[in-house]
């Protein structure tokens, strides 16, 4: 390869740019960034109203010695007394000691002597306090017989085990009318369900009245940190049908300051926080506790620990504060809860969080300093979001080659930790945790190339994956400089803007044609000056810079492709083929009919059951253990690693378990396992968090595809669909018909594993509707269709919708073939085919042969022919519409040409439409102004009207030659005007001149 040198010296300043403009994007209208202040102000408005109850709520304190938590206890205490808080019970939910395993010898008594002197400090002896058993403690040997001796010892409203006085805490008070009960992770289910069914059958139950749980666990499926979840579903299920129970978890330690630390779908669910240390998914950055709290300077001076404080207003209406012990603040806004008005007063549900992504505001900095041959640091002014901005991903390459860049980096205020290697991209908290906030994040780049250029793009993104347009810059190490490959860069550059200005377009037009799409605003600002910038300087550009250019043009399109939203307006008309390749159609209604393999042998050996499915048809409802197999099919089992295929199926989820399966042909012991399948990660057990994988059969992971499904909703209808792609070497998946993710596909990825397909796992309680599998792969359009007419049912049109006319020549020579043409306007949503019936009268005029030819995008389908008594001939005629897309027919629509030939005879011979139909009998209109035609049928070339035709019949019209409608003498001129276009000229003169020669008889 031919390779070019530039010095690194030449454009050392020059290669310092931000890749997008410094001055970043306002806030989005009408939003603004979460402040402390705003915090403060929002909280603080809750002091004065009067409430019915007011209680404390904490977990997972870890107490091991007084001195050491004194200090946060009493902030408590003040805090309180200082915002008017009048608390009348307090909640601690498990891990109430440090360590259930002795540090040394009788340590827990230790332990549990030091909470009972912190709980006596801060609330008083008479305080109701409600404790519940936690994995770290031990409730046998030192909690109850400790607590008990303290209860006895003037403690009267501590409550910490079962009033029959058996192995487990679980117990059931009532404080000021409201109703609390506390839950032992370890066995509680007969309890719950008793507990329920005593407050529930009293005379003054009220279900809008809130009901206040506790227990040591994470609910799966529910907050952050609600995966640690060691109760399993029967607490989900038992709760199902109280919306108004309010669930406080614990275990996790997941900070409570999060936005997601909230969740509500049947009933509401709550993280406590941690009384000890924060902990955060180390899946994003491995942060260890000692790098959470409150700093000064760069040292730690105490962890962070948090408890919620709850009011009952008077009007029912439970508001929860969050409050940072550590640093003396509230955190976030207060959650509300109107258990009063049931679900319908959720404001929590996943499809309510916010959609608002964070922003860099115009002031914003993004610098490279200290760069050396190997290093440099990075520091960016910190995002702002509506509510938190929880991490940011960076992504790092080198620009010469677009190649992800290997490197180590390590933040500041990292607690200690070693830098971590990368290649490509990396995540990193926000600090959210850390007081003070830090205003800028600064990173630590070591291990880099020397004399390289290196692109760093930054995004942020707050709790619910909501990501901000990214801010990136481009800068060089120092030492020699990097070798710039040979290409016509001009022309490069010249293919990138084409790609950016077609971006713009579809921006503009907001569709592509099946889906509507928005892009971000600020990305495609900053693409359209980007543009300016090229065209302003491309003429005298070098190619180092045309080069830059051309990646600061992808990244922006990556960008504006990433951060876009896309939408559908789900179409309700089938595109012509769609049931091509359908190997399999179980539609569920009552039974496991397949309607694409009547042969299948489908089975069950459980009682399956059967609920309402989607658009008023019924669905297979599948509960823990139940399974239906779905036999052998020779085409299924053949698909293997080049056959294409599509799996689409409408999903129900009620509760969901970690590392259970949905459906699918293979064993989801590992992904690396034959086959396909849909299913839970073994960490994820999300209902609304589909997994699943193809897999190559041979244990390698790295030719495994791992398809993702989100963005759906528990307890509710969405469509699923699997689309691999052979050709393409890729496979997509689809929500509610739009595209949710897609990856490539390994040769070796086969879909055949030696089973076949089944539906059902442990654990799980979900329902499916209108499964079906092709052999091939459907287009978007296509998907969304299938989901459209799924949802909706297939649109039919309305009565007299469509207006049909038909339309033909006055006048028509013998022996001619005369065209008469058939045209529609109107609107053609749900059209699919048209019945036209229409007669042809003239007796002895027109040969008994005719054609019909359909025009685009009309399919002549069939016609029929019958003779009439009065010697006419009625016609029967069914097209098809082939458009997917609605549009409307403002104008007419030529659908069909009827060609009659003409015999010697003189007359009148008259097409007459008698009736439009649709689809399936739907009336359509005719036209009553062009209802029918009569075409006089004579020999239009005896110009001279001699009876003849001579040569005199050329030399008369050629007399009118050039003379128009509208002229003097037209009267007389338009019976030399044969082919009826409004004037005489060369074509009339030929037409005439040939039939002449037609008519000679030729002697030797």
């Amino acid at each position: 390869m031919h390779m070019r040198r530039w010095m690194a010296t030449a454009l050392s300043g020059a290669l310092m740019l931000s890749i997008l403009p410094t001055a970043m994007a306002a806030a989005p209208e009408g939003v603004q960034a979460m402040t402390q202040e705003r915090v403060d102000q929002a909280n603080e408005a809750y002091n004065d109203v009067p409430a019915a109850l007011e209680f404390i709520s904490m977990s997972d304190t870890h107490v091991s010695s007084y001195e050491k938590w004194k200090n946060v206890f009493t902030n408590i205490k003040d805090w309180a007394v200082d915002n008017g808080f009048e608390t009348d019970a307090v909640l601690v939910d498990g891990d109430v000691e440090a360590n259930e395993r002795l540090e040394y010898p009788d340590s827990s008594r230790d332990f549990y002597n030091a909470v009972i002197q912190l709980m006596d400090e801060t609330f008083g002896k008479e305080m109701p306090i409600l404790y519940a058993v936690g994995n770290h403690d031990r409730p046998g040997d030192y909690m109850i017989p400790m607590f008990s001796e303290a209860k006895a010892d003037g403690r009267p409203n501590w409550y910490f085990e079962q009033a029959d006085g058996g192995d487990y805490s679980n117990y059931h008070v009532e404080i000021n009318g409201y109703d609390f009960i506390s839950l032992d992770y370890r066995n509680y289910q007969s309890f719950l369900s008793q507990a329920l069914e005593e407050i529930s059958s009293a005379e003054d139950y009220d279900m809008g009245k809130p009901i206040f749980v506790q227990v040591h666990s994470g609910l799966n499926g529910t907050t952050w940190g609600g995966y640690q979840d060691i109760v399993g579903t029967a607490i989900q299920n038992a709760l199902a049908d109280y919306p108004q129970a309010i669930v406080f978890t614990a275990h996790s330690h997941y900070s409570n300051e999060a936005e997601n630390g909230i969740y509500q779908d049947d009933f509401t669910v709550v993280n406590n926080g941690s009384m000890d240390y924060v902990e955060l998914p180390s899946s994003l950055e491995p942060v260890l506790p000692p790098a959470q709290g409150k700093y000064e300077g760069d040292q730690l001076v105490e962890y962070e620990r948090t408890c919620n404080f709850v009011s009952v207003l008077e009007d029912g209406t439970t508001v929860i504060r969050r409050f940072d012990a550590t640093n003396e603040r509230w955190m976030g806004m207060p959650w509300v809860i109107e258990t009063q008005e049931g679900t319908d007063g959720f404001r929590y549900t996943s499809d309510q969080r916010s959609k608002v992504a964070p922003w860099f505001e115009e002031d914003a900095q993004i610098s490279m300093s200290e760069v050396s041959e190997t290093g440099a640091t990075l520091t960016f002014t910190q995002a702002v979001d509506d509510e938190l901005t929880e991490h940011y991903e960076i992504s790092v390459k080198e620009l010469l080659g677009n190649k992800d860049a290997t490197y180590s980096v390590a933040p500041t205020l990292f607690g200690g930790n070693e830098p971590k290697s990368y290649t490509g991209s990396f995540t990193v908290y926000s600090r959210f945790y850390l007081r003070p906030y830090p205003t800028e994040m600064t990173l630590l780049f070591s291990e880099l190339k020397p004399g390289t250029l290196y692109q760093i793009q930054v995004t942020a993104v707050d709790n619910f994956g909501n990501q901000s347009t990214p801010q990136s810059i481009t800068f060089q190490t120092a030492g020699e400089g990097a070798d710039l490959p040979e290409g016509d860069y001009p022309a490069l550059l010249a293919e990138a803007v084409e790609k950016a200005q077609a971006l713009l377009e579809k921006a503009e037009a907001g569709t592509d044609g099946v889906y509507q799409i928005t892009y971000p605003a600020a990305t495609i600002q900053a693409l359209k000056e980007k543009l300016s910038e090229v065209a302003a300087g491309q003429d005298a550009a070098e190619d180092l810079q045309r080069y830059i250019w051309i990646s600061e043009l992808e990244s922006l399109m990556e960008q504006a492709e990433a951060g876009k939203e896309v939408s559908l307006d789900p179409p309700t008309v089938l595109p012509e083929g769609i049931w091509d390749g359908l190997q399999m159609d179980l539609q569920f209604e009552h039974d496991l009919t397949d309607g694409a393999d009547s042969t299948a042998a489908v089975t069950t050996d459980d009682t399956i059951s059967y609920e309402s499915g989607v658009n008023n048809g019924t669905a297979v409802r599948l509960e823990s253990g139940e399974r239906i197999d779905l036999g052998a099919r020779e085409t299924l089992d053949q698909l293997g690693k080049d056959q294409d295929m599509t799996i689409s199926f409408w999903y129900k989820p009620y509760t969901a378990r970690a590392d259970q399966t949905i459906m699918g042909n293979k064993s989801w012991s590992s992904a690396t396992n034959s086959g396909v399948i849909f299913a839970y990660d073994y960490n994820d057990g999300t209902p609304d968090h589909i997994s699943g994988s193809i897999g190559p059969g041979n244990g390698n992971y790295d030719q495994t595809a791992y398809i993702r499904f989100r963005d759906f909703d528990k307890n509710e209808w969405s469509m699923i669909t699997l689309k691999v792609d052979r050709q393409a070497k890729t496979y997509t998946t689809y929500v509610n018909g739009i595209p949710y993710a897609s990856g490539s596909l390994h040769e070796n990825a086969t879909l055949t594993s030696g089973s076949p397909f089944y539906i059902g796992g442990t654990d799980l309680d979900f329902g499916m509707d209108n499964l079906r599998i092709w052999n091939r792969a459907l287009s978007d359009a296509e998907i969304a269709a299938v989901y459209g007419t799924d949802l909706k049912g297939e649109s039919q049109p309305e009565e007299n919708q469509i207006s049909v006319s038909v339309s033909g020549p006055a006048q028509a020579g013998q022996n001619a073939r005369v065209p008469y043409v058939f045209s529609a306007e109107g609107s053609d949503e749900g059209l699919k085919t048209i019945h036209l019936t229409f007669q042809v009268q003239g007796e002895g005029l027109f040969a008994d042969a005719a054609s019909l030819v359909a025009a685009d995008p009309f399919t002549l389908l069939t016609y029929k022919k019958t003779a009439q008594e009065d010697g006419s001939l009625r016609y029967d005629a069914v097209l098809s519409y082939g458009l997917s897309d609605v549009q409307a027919l403002a104008e007419q629509k030529d659908m069909m040409t009827l060609y009659i030939r003409t015999l010697e005879s003189e007359g009148n011979l008259t097409v007459t439409l008698n009736e439009v139909k649709c689809n399936d009998g739907v009336q359509g209109q005719v036209n009553a102004q062009a209802a029918a035609v009569t075409t006089a049928v004579s020999n239009r070339y005896d110009v001279n009207g001699d009876g003849t035709l001579d040569i005199n019949d050329i030399a008369a019209a050629q007399d009118f030659y050039q003379v128009r409608e509208g002229d003097s003498g037209w009267d007389e001129a338009q019976k030399a005007d044969v082919n009826q276009d409004g004037r005489v000229d060369l074509q009339d003169l030929v037409e005439i001149a040939g039939a002449y020669l037609d008519g000679m008889t030729v002697t030797a």
